[in-house]
């Protein structure tokens, strides 16, 4: 049923965001995202097939795995499981969500902060805390994923979401430098709440890092009527790099644009508006 979700999405922004996952009472369900959508009436209308009476919208915070397709990762979002245990490739990885009670009440009451501790075999390799700040219960998440091909073991990409009004996710990467010395570095600081998305476009088996060019927010248009188009990153080693001109990349690209141009097939007020014709 999946592959047939698949296989209709074909050609649409969804064709490569169908998944299978296991939630916490071992039922499996299959999801299409993520998605910014705020109403199931939005997500019919833009969601080119047909989407079950019973589909609705998920924050995934039940998700325990995804268990189709099978990819070079490892996925677990905090919440409900507070202490994440991931594997690949050799490395295995224990990521902890640490509160830190507050005389403050609310939603916004604990600061937090995430430790990471990588083994290798019995040999601990790598130990890592991120800063501690002030998070919603949701989007707090830890993946194992090889982003790059020149370092012996796979990254790990951990994503906050800050809350607030259409914002925003902090993004760190655990890596190796080119000495094979353990790093953790900063991604930018990205609107939404998905965050870095990642996919290996050329099929050199390492994900590129993928999100929208957040730099188009504002500059042509109010925030509402801002599109922002593909922005393509690459690791190496420890360093992420700009790959918006690679030709590797081309494919991608046209995809995006063609995208833009359903939407404003379906809406041709687009044509005039500074936001859209900026992307």
């Amino acid at each position: 049923m999946a592959e047939d979700f698949k296989h209709n999405l074909q050609g649409s922004a969804f064709a490569q965001q169908v998944y299978v996952v296991r939630s916490q009472n071992d039922w499996f369900g299959i999801v299409i995202g993520p998605v910014t959508f705020k109403s199931m009436r939005l997500a019919r209308a833009h969601i080119p097939t047909a989407l079950p009476k019973d589909a609705y919208l998920s924050r995934g915070q039940r998700y325990v795995e995804t268990v189709w397709p099978e990819e070079a990762s490892r996925f677990g979002e905090f919440g409900a499981q507070p202490c994440l245990r991931l594997e690949l490739e050799g490395l295995r990885v224990h990521a902890d969500l640490i509160p830190e009670k507050s005389k403050v009440t609310g939603a916004f009451s604990e600061s937090s902060q995430v430790r990471v501790d990588g083994w290798a075999g019995a040999k601990k390799v790598f130990s890592f805390t991120t800063e501690p700040d002030y998070y919603p219960e949701y989007g707090q998440s830890a993946k194992l994923i090889r982003l790059s091909t020149q370092t012996p073991f796979p990254q790990v990409a951990i994503k906050r979401f800050t809350g607030g009004a259409h914002c925003c996710v902090e993004q760190t990467i655990i890596t190796q430098d080119r000495r094979g010395r353990w790093m953790m570095i900063s991604g930018p600081v990205l609107d939404g709440a998905s965050g870095y998305r990642f996919e290996d476009l050329d099929g050199d088996g390492a994900a590129e890092v993928i999100s929208a060019d957040n730099s188009f927010l504002y500059l042509f248009a109010p925030y509402a009527a801002s599109f922002a188009p593909l922005y393509i990153e690459t690791l190496g080693f420890d360093e992420i790099t700009d790959g918006n001109h690679d030709p590797a990349y081309q494919p991608a690209f046209r995809k995006a644009l063609t995208e833009l141009e359903q939407a404003a097939h379906a809406n041709k007020s687009l044509w005039h508006e500074n936001g859209f014709l900026a992307a």
